[in-house]
């Protein structure tokens, strides 16, 4: 038994124990990780897709209203689509019948019209501010 060119039992048995307590801690360390960066991510997604729908009604819109600035009033041929604020929601309604909640976790929303723009600014629950700015054209007959 003078051949020492491997591993010894107790050697082998080191380097598994070594590498297993590796792989567990990788296990423990990663996921957490991956929850926090999509938690970073998600409510950002959330405003703009949010202000890209908006926009899309905005650019079909006859006329534009913001009567009060936590409220925006668009109108669309017979169909009057409001977006307002309630709790920490906000909220879009269909000719003043049901509502759709478009976005969650809002401290505050102002929209500001001016002409044929629209400003909104939404501030969410952990204080960060996002601003949209668009610009709609009455390409319908009538319109004003």
């Amino acid at each position: 038994m003078n051949n020492q060119s491997g591993f010894s039992l107790l050697s082998l048995m080191m380097t598994l124990g070594v590498f297993s307590v590796t792989i567990f801690l990788i296990i423990q360390v990663i996921p957490p990780l991956v929850k926090q960066w999509q938690e970073d991510v998600s409510p950002k997604k959330d405003v703009y897709l949010f202000f890209e729908q908006t926009a899309m009604e905005v650019h079909g819109a006859d006329r534009l209203s913001c009567e009060s600035s936590d409220a925006l009033y668009i109108y669309d041929g017979e169909n009057k689509i409001s977006f307002g604020i309630s709790g920490n929601r906000v909220y879009r309604q269909v000719n003043d019948k049901g509502f759709d909640i478009v976005l969650q976790h809002v401290r505050s929303i102002a929209f500001s019209c001016k002409e044929n723009a629209v400003m909104m600014t939404v501030v969410d629950t952990e204080g960060s501010i996002d601003q949209w700015a668009d610009v709609y054209f009455a390409s319908k007959a009538g319109a004003s």
